[in-house]
């Protein structure tokens, strides 16, 4: 009785264990499609939910097991490959869509993409539609180092930022300018890729400068300083050949603390005497404005009278410095101060009787220490003549009375060549001789070069490998990224931390 009702609960679990199988079957279709072969799921398959069963990817062409719950869960089926791919083209697909985002709104209007984004660290090709040029650049540089695109934007933007407006030359020199000195114009020369900064001095005209030369200078104008270099009796001997009185100028006797010493200066100058001597400035005792010819003719003739009360603790303490001050010339003992202030009223008052060429003769210059002229005299500056030649054949191509002179020509380091204090042996194509000394059957050959095979080198931020370090400087450059080859250099010997905002090192050192 037992037996029969056994055969009928096998044939049971048979028909539930089918009727599950195909319900499962029908949905794993409706979820993946044709992408698996299910002929061998139906020998394991007991439940939905275990155990494992055999499925076959037809896009891999692999076995693989999993629970028939899981297989329809998820979109990979249980196929590790196929969760892979899955997994990498989600991430792709979300970099990509912020990607375009940024595009969109940032470089849209100048750029666009002419290839097929693949990651964020793979070269993507960009057109720009303002100059017609393809560069390749990488999504993630694009928009983490405000890079532009372009190599041309780059540096008219680069450009653009770096020039000056008349408004802001004006707010930062106006302040310093002398009475004579107007500042009209500010223009971009696109020759020489640099501001260029228009003037005018009622003594010289117009003049063109530059932002660096006008924070140098003292007077401004070029044509002044010019005029100015050198001890006052350059100047002096200027404005008496042009029989000009120059510029207002003033003078001043002033108490003065320069090194810690306390001492009586006599100064001269075209701006005021707090503002030239505003620094070591204690107390002004006396000043007059004059014209300039006239300053420099008293502040000589002060000199050459008080001479024998020159105060020389702040020169003789700058020498042993190192580092003099600039007007320890004129400084006198403060017991002379009132004799000074006299003899400058009583100048004053008769400048009319003043013979301007006449004291040019008399003009000294401040000198307080002897000097040695006994040494041996030799010719070792006379002018050597040199010669180019064929660094081959040895045939004289070129021939300069001067090194100087082949300098001017252009041919750079011709000194260095000739004494061999360097490893240089080529200038401009040619071997350098001494004219008098050259002799084309006694030339040794020249020497093998000491540099060895330059060294690749890695980026570790970008993971690239460059040839040499030039290379790289040029590709990063071509970016926008302004980096210095021996910056590079000195990251990758560990002298410095990074160049051009990525850290460094030679290849070499990374395969170890």
């Amino acid at each position: 009785m037992d037996k029969p009702k056994r055969k009928t609960s096998e044939e049971g679990l048979a028909k539930i264990r089918a009727a599950g199988y195909s319900q499962w079957l029908r949905r794993a279709l409706e979820k993946h499609g044709q992408s698996f072969d299910y002929k061998k799921s139906f020998q394991d398959f007991l439940t939905q939910k275990g155990p494992k069963v055999c499925i076959i990817c037809n896009h891999h062409m692999v076995e693989f097991y999993v629970s028939p719950f899981n297989h329809i869960r998820s979109s990979s089926g249980g196929c590790e490959i196929c969760d892979k791919e899955k997994s990498s083209d989600y991430f792709l697909k979300r970099e990509r869509e912020k990607f375009e985002n940024f595009f969109h709104e940032f470089l849209s209007h100048r750029l666009e993409t002419n290839s097929e984004f693949r990651g964020m660290t793979v070269d993507l090709e960009i057109f720009c539609k303002v100059h017609k040029t393809i560069e390749k650049h990488k999504p993630t540089f694009l928009m983490n180092n405000d890079a532009f695109g372009c190599n041309k934007c780059a540096r008219e933007q680069i450009g653009k930022k770096s020039r000056l407006s008349i408004d802001q030359i004006r707010q930062e020199f106006d302040s310093n300018l002398p009475e004579h000195v107007k500042i009209v114009s500010v223009n971009y020369d696109e020759n020489f890729k640099s501001t260029r900064i228009k003037g005018i001095c009622d003594i010289h005209g117009e003049f063109e400068t530059t932002k660096g030369s006008l924070k140098r200078s003292e007077h401004k104008c070029p044509n002044c300083g010019k005029e100015s270099i050198g001890y006052a009796g350059n100047r002096l001997r200027t404005l008496v050949q042009s029989d000009s009185r120059g510029r207002p100028t003033y003078i001043g006797v002033m108490s003065i603390s320069v090194f810690g010493i306390d001492s009586i200066k006599v100064g001269v100058t075209t701006r005021t005497l707090q503002e030239r001597y505003r620094w070591n400035l204690k107390e002004v005792l006396f000043s007059a404005r004059l014209f300039e010819l006239d300053a420099y003719i008293l502040e000589n003739r002060i000199h050459r009278h008080f001479k024998r009360h020159h105060d020389l603790r702040i020169l003789k303490a700058g020498m042993r410095n190192g580092e003099r001050w600039s007007g320890d010339t004129e400084c006198y003992w403060d017991d002379k101060v009132e004799e000074i202030i006299k003899f400058i009223e009583n100048y004053i008052t008769n400048t009319s009787n003043v013979d301007y060429k006449q004291e040019l003769s008399f003009f000294e210059v401040p000198n307080f220490f002897p000097r040695d002229f006994s040494r041996e005299k030799d010719l070792t500056n006379k002018p050597v003549a040199v010669v180019g030649v064929n660094p081959t054949t040895l045939e004289i191509l070129k021939e300069f009375e001067s090194i100087s002179d082949a300098t001017r020509a252009g041919y750079k380091n011709v000194s260095q060549i000739i004494s061999g204090s360097s490893d240089r042996q080529i200038s401009g194509g040619l071997r350098w001789f001494k004219k008098d000394s050259f002799d084309k059957n006694s030339i040794e050959p020249r020497k093998a070069s000491q540099r060895g095979n330059p060294k690749r080198i890695v980026c570790i931020d970008t993971g690239e490998e460059f040839e040499k370090i030039s290379i790289a400087v040029e590709v990063l450059r071509n970016r926008g990224v302004n980096v210095s080859g021996s910056h590079i250099t000195s990251v990758c010997r560990g002298r410095r931390k990074i160049a051009g905002g990525l850290r460094w090192e030679y290849a070499e050192e990374k395969r170890r």
